[in-house]
């Protein structure tokens, strides 16, 4: 397993590339997709600086091993349900 450190510093690389690149929005192109957003009520824009949060769960990044992810997607759609399971009891929550 890589060290936590490491993939810290290629997130933190990705994201100043992203912003470096000339290919990053401009404001203006923002703003444009942001508006088109809110007139789709099934597709709210979502905020950097506001988890999107629906029915108690929250949209979060988190970083696991290959073969973790390998063998929960084994067991079909659904498995994003099954690692949250999976957690719960872990954690007796």
């Amino acid at each position: 397993m890589a060290a936590l450190g490491s993939k810290q510093t290629r997130v933190a690389e990705h994201t100043a590339d992203a912003k470096a690149s000339p290919m990053a929005m401009t404001p203006e192109e923002d703003a444009a997709i942001t508006a088109a957003a809110r007139l789709d009520p099934d597709n709210p824009p979502l905020h950097d600086d506001e988890p999107f949060d629906v029915d108690g769960e929250l949209k979060t990044i988190i970083w696991l091993d290959a073969d973790v992810v390998t063998r929960l997607k084994a067991g079909g759609a659904g498995w994003q349900v099954r690692a949250n399971r999976i957690l719960r009891e872990a954690l007796g929550v």
